[in-house]
């Protein structure tokens, strides 16, 4: 990957994380697969914009977002890894703690065409929801 596909991934979860989709959604191809743990409400393999969509619908349902999140991100050759941390409270219990995950991208000519998403402690997050 290059240093532009390093600084895409980045700006589209930024984006993602202040909500503004459209910029977010500019560098994502249309045909996207992205892959959650099916272990989760909003696990399972999305394909294209309006899946995906579903799915992040699904975590403010179950989520209060509380701070700002923590980005790290690393060219791994044939893709982009990003290490997240977002600070939630769960709407269930009031419980709060820090929503991990590890997320591969894969770009082609610009565009992710491919996210899989590891999410850390699935057990304790379904325990809030």
């Amino acid at each position: 990957m290059s240093q532009q596909d390093l600084e895409i991934v980045v700006r589209l979860e930024q984006a993602m994380a202040k909500g503004d989709l459209k910029t977010a959604f500019a560098d994502i191809d249309q045909d996207l697969v992205l892959y959650e743990p099916s272990s989760l409400p909003w696990g399972g393999t999305h394909r294209g914009h309006e899946a995906m969509m579903e799915a992040m619908q699904k975590l403010p349902i179950y989520w209060d977002f509380v701070g700002p999140p923590h980005i790290e991100a690393r060219d791994a050759g044939d893709q982009i890894v990003m290490k997240l941390r977002f600070p939630v409270r769960s709407k269930k219990t009031g419980v709060s703690l820090d929503m991990e995950m590890v997320e591969f991208y894969k770009l082609v000519d610009g565009k992710v065409t491919e996210i899989k998403i590891f999410w850390y402690d699935t057990a304790a997050y379904l325990q809030q929801m």
